[in-house]
């Protein structure tokens, strides 16, 4: 597949460099406003504007790691025009932001993929299959860190640090990885009840969130994201039989092993540590060759708009300091 990335900040480059050995995706054109045609440090045609990407025949599909807030625009003219669209998360800020880019992929013909790359990481891979298998036996709960002071240094201006981009601390950056892992294992969720805060950074920016989640099913899931520390990486996935934790040391960018331990009923105790995967080159592979029609992709369009029910009612219950239902939402599942 040929793809046009839109955007060349950090996270842009990252995925150029990433498909640089595909032998499913090539880069072949690029566009980012702030990026000069020239000197740009990047090996790929960049052209001025992104309708270029769109009326270019030669791309099969787009690459979006832009602002937040662009990507409904973004999407649908994408899809408008034909082309594939994989978009970095999250999707959308809103649930009736994620249904309507889901709709016009539908009514288009194209295949949206979404950069939920962590589901990809061996460790991960491998607790889902116990979940799956039956290993875990029932869920019970699930709990996770995830955190990095990568933003510590970053310009103020950035729009990684705008609310209008990225609300509720840093859950567009971090959380929202979390909770689609915790949907792919539990299903739904029900109700949220975030907090945010700033320790570190002036205000109005935030660098601590904490979200306890309700699911159907009756699971309670917790989980933390700091904006402000060394990096901390772990997922807990407690279940009836067994339980299952993998803690990460350094964030994706970096190569180092992870460790996954496995605790089961009758006390044995394994624990393995597990080399790095490509995963943002393996998931838009995915993406690629489900759009090819040569393999399913595994996101689901109810995990896709689910997760973006669940970072919508963590904005919103942030600000509110309470409690939020999925069903309040506009947009959301039981709208």
């Amino acid at each position: 597949m040929h793809v046009a990335v839109a955007g060349l900040g950090w996270w842009g480059r990252q995925i150029c460099a990433a498909l640089a050995d595909s032998d499913v995706v090539r880069v072949v054109a690029a566009h980012d406003p702030q990026v000069e045609l020239s000197g740009a440090g990047i090996d790929v045609r960049l052209v001025e504007t992104f309708d270029e990407l769109l009326a270019d025949p030669n791309v099969d599909g787009i690459v979006l790691a832009t602002p937040h807030s662009l990507h409904d625009a973004q999407v649908k003219a994408a899809a408008a025009a034909g082309k594939h669209v994989f978009c970095e998360k999250p999707l959308s800020l809103t649930a009736q932001g994620a249904r309507a880019s889901l709709a016009a992929c539908r009514e288009n013909g194209v295949t949206l993929g979404v950069g939920h790359e962590r589901r990809y990481e061996p460790g991960l891979e491998r607790i889902a299959r116990m979940a799956a298998d039956g290993t875990l036996g029932t869920i019970v709960s699930m709990d996770a860190n995830f955190s990095h002071d990568k933003f510590k240094a970053m310009d103020r201006d950035n729009w990684r640090l705008r609310k209008a981009d990225a609300p509720a601390g840093n859950m567009t950056a971090l959380g929202i990885h979390l909770t689609d892992l915790f949907i792919s294992l539990a299903g739904p969720v029900e109700t949220v009840y975030a907090r945010s805060a700033r320790r570190v950074f002036e205000p109005p920016l935030e660098d601590s969130l904490s979200v306890v989640l309700g699911f159907h099913s009756g699971l309670t899931a917790t989980f933390t994201c700091l904006s402000t520390v060394p990096f901390y990486g772990r997922i807990t996935v407690m279940g009836e039989h067994a339980w299952a934790e993998l803690r990460d040391y350094s964030n994706v960018d970096v190569d180092e092993p992870a460790i996954l331990t496995v605790r089961t009923a009758d006390g044995d105790r394994d624990e393995t540590a597990l080399d790095s995967a490509e995963t943002v080159r393996m998931n838009i592979e995915a993406w690629a060759r489900a759009a090819f029609g040569q393999d399913s992709y595994r996101f689901t369009e109810e995990e896709l708009v689910g997760n973006i029910d669940v970072l919508e009612a963590i904005t919103l219950s942030a600000e509110r300091g309470a409690p939020v239902a999925i069903s309040e939402l506009a947009g959301g599942a039981h709208a």
